[in-house]
């Protein structure tokens, strides 16, 4: 097997060895009292451990290598950072007794190798070899359950925050005015994955203290949505209309229509853009200061409630300018839309909020526990493999983070399931 430092970095933290009969280079006993705290910055790799060493305590910190030669390499001889270290731990066998400091002080050397198990290196192997998307589905062994919940928690926290990193740079440009923000990044959620970008060009396009002038008057609102996105077409009387509207608009307000292309390729006329954008205008239409009413609520109902909303008539008829369909259909936002509006955008801009302002988030991450679970190829994924449970947004979302950033990644050695495998 081809050992990497961050494997042997797994062994001892979890102390994945038999600890004993443990012994120096030089031949005296030891007893790994704490394996230390994993360091991540500049300095050992292991801080604020405890080892005995034959009769005396020694607290400080421990580096890890798979060669003792590679203390040297690194130049740690030469750093006063690694003067504290009071054990080097190496996987390969060596005939030195002992690393020097920079200071020339002497460091006890302990070898690992024939201390690790060989199904622990089997495991090790098998899992990162694995050309599975789950790399222990053959060998897994489940920690106990309230393990599990308390990684599913973290996944949830881990998941809200990368979903709020868009958010956090909104917010940002608008120079934390969070009104403007939270519009923008609604209608970058109404834009769904093809057209979300373009529908966040438009947002910044448009003043805040536009559409509150015209919020009463959605002819007005959809002229200016639609033709800062450029996709008004001259097909009909509805749209000469919404032309001509926009001509006065765009010279009073001395407005720059955003050039992008929409996409359209592939998705069904429900996805359209000028379907999404009409039903935006329905969603803000008198109504102001969204944003403090939309991180307020205390339940689902609440959220749903600004939500009961439609489009204008010409869109129960057509789907784009001058397209019509069979039949006159309901413009309302379905309820699964809806979810994914309140899981991408208004639970993590609300935890965002809370998390800024010190404030408690429970009542946020209880929300996802009553939405609807999410089903894909992810959480069907996980679920055929480990039999989890998929409840709620809860679970769906922690095992989407799940297998996205932990099992395709292969980072089992950051895993509870990865740990309990190969312990």
């Amino acid at each position: 097997m081809h050992w990497k430092e961050d494997y042997l970095h797994f062994v001892w933290k979890y102390q994945l060895f038999d600890s004993k009969n443990l012994t120096t280079t030089l031949g005296d006993s030891i007893s790994v009292l704490k394996t230390g705290l994993p360091n991540t910055g500049q300095g050992p790799d292991f801080t604020h451990a405890s080892v005995k060493i034959g009769s005396e305590i020694f607290h400080g910190h421990v580096e890890i290598h798979i060669d003792n030669k590679e203390w040297y390499n690194h130049k740690h001889h030469q750093d006063s950072y690694y003067d504290n270290v009071i054990l080097h731990v190496v996987l390969n066998q060596t005939a030195e007794l002992h690393t020097l400091t920079s200071k020339n002080q002497a460091i006890p050397i302990l070898c690992l190798d024939s201390h690790i198990s060989y199904q622990t290196i089997q495991h090790l192997e098998s899992l990162m070899h694995a050309k599975k998307n789950i790399a222990c589905k053959d060998i897994f062994q489940l920690p106990p359950n309230i393990i599990i919940e308390q990684f599913k928690s973290r996944l949830l926290i881990e998941r809200i925050l990368r979903k709020s990193h868009f958010l956090q740079e909104i917010i940002k440009a608008n120079l934390y005015h969070y009104e403007n923000s939270f519009y923008q990044a609604m209608l970058y959620g109404f834009g769904i994955k093809e057209n979300s970008d373009f529908f966040l060009a438009i947002a910044q396009s448009i003043p805040q203290n536009l559409l509150a002038r015209y919020m009463d008057q959605p002819h007005k609102l959809e002229a200016i949505f639609f033709g800062q996105a450029n996709l008004i077409k001259e097909v009909d009387d509805y749209s000469s209309q919404l032309l001509t509207e926009y001509a006065y608009l765009k010279s009073v307000h001395k407005l720059t229509p955003v050039l992008h292309k929409v996409k359209r390729s592939g998705m069904l006329p429900a996805s359209f853009a000028t379907l999404r954008l009409a039903q935006f205008v329905g969603f803000i239409q008198n109504k102001s200061h969204l944003f403090f009413k939309l991180i307020q609520f205390e339940n689902l109902k609440d959220i749903y409630n600004y939500f009961d909303t439609s489009t204008s008539e010409y869109w129960t008829f057509n789907y784009d300018f001058g397209k019509a369909e069979k039949k006159p259909l309901s413009r309302k936002l379905t309820k699964p839309f809806v979810d994914k509006l309140i899981i991408n955008i208004i639970l993590p801009f609300r935890f965002l909020r809370e998390m800024q302002e010190e404030k408690s988030t429970e009542m946020t991450l209880n929300i996802y526990t009553e939405l609807k679970a999410e089903t894909n190829a992810k959480t069907k994924a996980m679920l055929d493999c480990f039999s989890f449970k998929n409840k709620s947004a809860f679970d769906s979302q922690a095992m989407i983070e799940w297998f996205s950033n932990y099992c395709s990644p292969k980072k089992c050695l950051d895993c509870p399931i990865g740990y309990e495998t190969l312990k």
